[in-house]
């Protein structure tokens, strides 16, 4: 029996114990006619504070007067997250969701991956650069050269 336990102890060490620490560093300019709001989180765990979607944050009902993480970013402008590191289990991801336009927090829980103002991007670890615009009535995101 106890050999059975310190088994499942040690698979679970195992596992708790694979995650990884990635740094990422996104740089995204307003190319839009409009504001943008950004959304940096992780698509799994392990969660920690710094890296939550707006869903993870609604589950914990924040109080009317704590910080959302998400950043607008106006016409002309360009928010930098600098380096920013986190820990990852293999199969999670770093995802960028651009939102057209300034919304309220319950707002950003409505738009659903599919509609026209939001793209989400899985990132990869280090540098990325992003134009975001809204010609033709979409929005779109392009890579941009420092």
């Amino acid at each position: 029996m106890k050999s059975t336990a310190l088994l499942a102890l040690l698979m679970f060490a195992g596992i708790a114990g694979c995650a990884e620490t990635r740094v990422y560093d996104v740089r995204v300019h307003n190319a839009a006619d409009q504001p943008i709001m950004l959304w940096l989180y992780k698509d799994g765990g392990p969660y920690e504070n710094g890296w939550k979607s707006p869903d993870d944050i609604a589950i914990e009902s924040p109080k009317d007067n704590e910080p959302i993480g998400g950043v607008l970013v106006l016409p002309g402008k360009t928010a930098s997250t600098g380096p920013l590191k986190g820990h990852f289990n293999s199969d999670t991801h770093a995802i960028l969701t651009v939102y057209l336009g300034e919304h309220r927090f319950n707002e950003l829980l409505a738009i659903g991956p599919r509609s026209p103002e939001r793209k989400d991007v899985a990132l990869k670890p280090g540098s990325s650069n992003f134009i975001v615009s809204d010609r033709d009535a979409a929005l779109k995101i392009d890579p941009a050269h420092p």
